[in-house]
This record gives C-alpha cells, sequence and structure tokens, in this order.
C-alpha cells in the first residue's frame, strides 16, 4: 500500500513541477513579447520648431554685450534631444 501512495506522490510532484516549467515559459515568452513596448527605444520623429528664425538688434557699439532668446520646441512625435550647444554664427554685420 505504501508503494503505491509513493507512487501517487511522485506523480502530484511531477504535475506541478510540468505545470511550474509551462507557467515559467509562458511569463518569459510574454516578457519577451513585450520587451520592445517597455525599452528605453522611443519610436517617432523629433521634430524642432523655432520661434523665429532671426533677429535684429539694430546697430551697436563693437564689445556691447547683447542678448537674444529664441524658444526651441518639439513638435514632432519623438523624443528630441540636443546634443551640445549649438554655434552661433553671424548672417551679417561684423
Amino acid at each position: 500500500m505504501r508503494h503505491a501512495h509513493k507512487k501517487t506522490v511522485k506523480r502530484r510532484n511531477r504535475r506541478w513541477i510540468a505545470v511550474g516549467a509551462v507557467v515559467v515559459v509562458a511569463l518569459a515568452g510574454g516578457a519577451l513579447w513585450l520587451w520592445p513596448a517597455i525599452g528605453p527605444e522611443a519610436k517617432g520623429t523629433p521634430r524642432l520648431a523655432v520661434d523665429r528664425t532671426e533677429i535684429n538688434l539694430g546697430f551697436q557699439p563693437f564689445e556691447k554685450h547683447v542678448r537674444a532668446t529664441f524658444t526651441l520646441t518639439n513638435v514632432g512625435d519623438g523624443p528630441l534631444t540636443i546634443a551640445e550647444a549649438p554655434r552661433v554664427r553671424v548672417v551679417q554685420g561684423c
């Protein structure tokens, strides 16, 4: 009688191990399937909009500090990264 009971217990243990393995595989498969959706990579295209393309400060004496402000906005559907400070270029004047 004890021998039959041990076989039943072993079968139950094997079933639970098999069920546990199936659950682990299913969870791992679901995690891998969802990984791109929760990863750091973002979809979309960034698009930069500037509130003005030029500014006229009029005549200024040489070596006088002046300040101009431009507002930059990301109007795209992806993240926008400005890697470094942009270079200022004088189009007209000295």
